[in-house]
C-alpha cells in the first residue's frame, strides 16, 4: 500500500504541473488542478494508513 500512496503521490503532482503547461483555458486548467490535488490526498491518506499499519 505504501508504493501505491507513492505512485499516487507522484501522479497528482504530474497531473498538476501538466495542467499548469497545457491547459490555455482557466476553467479546465483549475479543473485538472482539484483533480490533481485530489489524487494527492488519496496518495497522501494509503501512505498515512499504511504507516499506520505498521506501528500496530
Amino acid at each position: 500500500m505504501r508504493i501505491a500512496g507513492i505512485f499516487l503521490l507522484l501522479a497528482g503532482f504530474a497531473l498538476t504541473v501538466a495542467a499548469l503547461h497545457l491547459m490555455p483555458d482557466l476553467t479546465r486548467r483549475a479543473i485538472f488542478i482539484v483533480c490533481g490535488v485530489g489524487v494527492e490526498c488519496i496518495g497522501l491518506g494509503l501512505l498515512v494508513r499504511a504507516h499506520m499499519e505498521m506501528r500496530a
